[in-house]
């Protein structure tokens, strides 16, 4: 038989197969675009997303990051409303701090109870499309097919319309690890949105991408500290030799915990363990030329790094920055005795009051408490001087332990003040560590259990762009699954007490 009439009688008996395959990418792409009108729920999204990825096609490729801007428009209304709502109960409670019965009319007591069932009812929703947006990078990093992965990297990354497309396609190219995509994720490292530079700088430092070290060196010199924070990780990750020196440099220009990042990936390049002291580093530099003052593009083994600390730290984790807020659980289970005998809510007080004390005095901090609400102490980052210590302390005194334990709306808060400067020239504006304690598992507004792996993902993707380091404290009878989780995924430590 010849080649031409066997390809056309192998195409004759698959057609069927194609046809049924046509129709599921048809009903797929149908499914996914019904999917994402603003009356149906982040589940169903969800599952059409996977529904499209699993055609790992061009097409199906252009089809999910279509659905980053679908789902931007459909939260950009809840987190109004949320934050409306929020101010509402704000404006009942008139200040108040937490006390167990809440001095209010009996209407203005039924309007409060009315919002917080509102703001759990979003808060779920908001979660729910945090979600979506995982999954839609879930389902582009497990695109495998030549034409789809090409299309990612040479359109999607180089010419998206929004900084966020270019960003997810940015994260996904780690998992997908395609070489070729390696010069596009190195122009990426120069694109016009800081956050696009920031995914791009730790996808280089995750390939491991030799390519990528002049423009990771250059990123040391801007302004935004969370970009320079991805350049430091990424250079210790690729293990250069040219890395070393710029590192060592880098150490007097930053304060608080980005020194401690630049001691981490000297380490971690070099096996030595000087941690941020900077004249330590040039000394053992100097012995050192010859090794590691040569080829830019020569590669070093890797080395394990461990944490530094000082000052006992916070329930022992160390400190290692001066920019830090502290969250803190005052639900009503803190009432109860932990394991000294002494009322959770006193001894977590006890702690926080000897931490303010002795914070650095040229740092700058904020504390955020919650039960079923959240109130933080300053709308801003404070200077940790004297005088707003002994304020922020006579804060703490008066906390009392009621109600719920509303953890995502802390969360938000926190992540909300931090990020004050988290791309502006001027680091003190901001805060790059998170402190979270806690006694219980996480609920809604409205009292209700929440759902902490929806709060994780919630929280990946707020820190996808902020570089903040979040540690976690249980105590009692917690939820250690959550706080554990929430700490390894985020750079931090996790202590049970």
């Amino acid at each position: 038989m010849h080649r031409r009439a066997l390809i056309l009688l192998v195409g004759f008996l698959l057609l069927p197969l194609f046809a049924a395959l046509a129709g599921d990418w048809s009903s797929a792409r149908s499914d996914f675009e019904s999917a994402f009108r603003p009356t149906r729920k982040a589940a169903e999204r969800e599952s059409a997303v996977a529904a499209v990825a699993f055609f790992d096609t061009r097409d199906a490729a252009r089809l999910l990051l279509s659905g980053v801007g679908k789902v931007d428009r459909i939260l950009a209304p809840m987190i109004e409303r949320k934050a409306e709502v929020d101010d509402q109960i704000e404006k009942y409670l008139g200040g108040q701090m937490f006390e167990k019965e809440l001095r209010l009319p009996a209407e203005a007591h039924a309007a409060v109870k009315t919002l917080k069932r509102e703001s759990g009812r979003l808060q779920e929703e908001i979660t729910g499309e945090a979600g979506v947006l995982a999954a839609i990078e879930d389902g582009l990093s497990s695109m495998r097919d030549r034409e789809a992965v090409k299309y990612l990297y040479e359109k999607a990354l180089s010419g998206g319309k929004t900084w966020k497309t270019r960003q997810i396609v940015a994260a996904a190219l780690d998992e997908i690890a395609e070489p070729a995509s390696v010069k596009y994720l190195v122009r990426a490292l120069k694109d016009k949105d800081a956050r696009v530079r920031m995914t791009a700088a730790i996808t280089c430092g995750r390939m491991k991408a030799p390519e990528a070290l002049k423009g990771l060196l250059g990123m040391l010199k801007e302004k935004a500290w969370t970009v320079r924070s991805a350049a430091i990780e990424a250079l210790g990750e690729i293990g250069q030799k040219g890395a070393v020196g710029p590192l060592i440099d880098q150490i007097s220009k930053e304060e608080g915990r980005l020194k401690e990042d630049c001691g981490r990936a000297l380490q971690k390049l070099t096996g030595q363990k000087f941690g941020s002291t900077e004249d330590a580093w040039r000394r053992w530099l100097e012995e050192h030329k010859s090794e590691y003052g040569g080829d830019d593009g020569e590669a070093l083994g890797g080395h394990p790094v461990g944490r530094g600390g000082r000052d006992g730290g916070y329930y022992g984790i160390p400190i290692e920055t001066s920019r830090a807020i502290f969250v803190v659980d005052v639900s009503g289970s803190m009432a109860g005795e932990g394991r000294s005998g002494v009322p959770k809510i006193q001894s977590a007080k006890n702690e926080l009051l000897r931490v303010v004390k002795n914070f650095a005095p040229k740092g700058a901090f904020n504390l955020i408490v919650f039960n079923d609400i959240v109130k933080k102490w300053k709308d801003r980052m404070m200077p940790a001087n004297k005088g707003n210590k002994k304020a922020a302390m006579n804060w703490v005194k008066d906390l009392e332990a009621a109600s719920s334990t509303n953890i995502f709306d802390a969360m938000d808060l926190a992540f909300r003040v931090a990020g004050m400067g988290a791309t502006d020239k001027n680091y003190g504006l901001g805060a790059d560590t998170i402190f979270l304690l806690s006694d219980g598992s996480p609920t809604r507004p409205d009292g209700q259990l929440d759902d902490w792996e929806k709060i994780i993902k919630a929280v990946r993707e707020w820190n996808r762009l902020k570089r903040i380091t979040i540690h976690t404290i249980g105590i009692g009878d917690h939820n250690a699954a959550f706080m554990s989780t929430l700490a390894m995924e985020n750079g931090g430590t996790y202590v049970a007490r």
